[in-house]
């Protein structure tokens, strides 16, 4: 399955927004991701999740690509770094441009080694977002509580396929400080969207989360989306979203009922351990 993360505009969260959907996806499924920046301009995949300022990434793959290599099994071996057990990042490309055929070659490889591609994409509507875009099997659209935003969001000149796919994120939601409203609330946005054709169920919210903020340096992010021992509002909300897009499009099932009748934690760690399940059904219990 092959994701896309993009927004109207620079700065509404979208690369931490990308980097969560991996943590919850493969700490779910179990299966390997690919979390790939297409964001030439500040690569902000790399600077959240490596330590390192030497990256594998995009030049690296089209390079190989180009010498021949793209038949070689341990390709993604030379173009991606490994952050988790279950997560490899490709960085944007610096020296070489990349056009819709090098992307679809990108896509169409790395399916065969990836159960799951995630691409942080250039906020705003350029070429190679939208080429982007039209290869993904989900979009994912971040927001903020800015009516403009929220506007940009569902341009009139989109494609009708493109919203099928859509799911929308309200991000860094604040109702109200000292009982003074800030921006929109999620209602208006909700309906706003339901007007341009956007269905309820693909509409999310994910609350204003400060030790969410506090984890985003030194290359921590990742370590806390993992590993946090607090539940919080934001994880749940994070949560939510992975089980909607991998019930809705990959054909997942939850025990929901479960979970509810023993209203346990679910411990994301727990899904990285050794497992000989091999069917889909996940139990939000284990």
């Amino acid at each position: 399955m092959f994701i896309a993360v993009t927004s109207p505009k620079k700065g509404l969260g979208q690369t931490v927004s990308s980097i969560n959907l991996a943590a919850n996806i493969t700490g779910i499924t179990q299966k390997n991701c690919l979390l790939v920046d297409f964001n030439h301009k500040y690569r902000d995949v790399a600077r959240y999740l490596s330590a390192s300022p030497v990256n594998k990434g995009i030049d690296d793959f089209k390079n190989l690509y180009n010498l021949g290599l793209k038949n070689e099994s341990n390709l993604f071996k030379k173009c991606t770094k490994r952050v988790h057990e279950k997560i490899d990042i490709m960085t944007a490309n610096i020296c070489l441009q990349i056009d819709r055929n090098d992307i679809e070659r990108l896509v169409d490889i790395s399916k065969r080694e990836y159960s799951f591609i995630i691409a942080d994409t250039t906020a705003g509507e350029g070429e190679m977002t939208k080429e982007v875009l039209e290869r993904a099997d989900v979009i994912v659209t971040i927001l903020s509580q800015d009516i403009n935003v929220v506007n940009l969001s569902t341009p009139d000149n989109r494609p009708s396929e493109l919203f099928r796919k859509n799911i929308y994120i309200v991000n860094k939601y604040i109702k109200e400080i000292n009982r003074q409203k800030v921006g929109i609330c999620f209602e208006k946005i909700q309906r706003l969207l339901k007007e341009k054709g956007v269905k309820s169920e693909n509409i999310f919210k994910l609350d204003f989360d400060v030790s969410l903020l506090n984890e985003c340096n030194n290359s921590t992010l990742l370590n806390y989306a993992f590993c946090s021992s607090e539940e919080t509002v934001n994880g749940l909300q994070n949560r939510k979203i992975a089980e909607h897009i991998l019930s809705s499009y990959a054909n997942y099932f939850f025990d929901k009922e479960k979970r509810k009748c023993h209203n346990t934690k679910w411990d994301m760690r727990k899904f990285f351990a050794k497992r000989g399940e091999k069917n889909r059904v996940c139990d939000l219990n284990e």
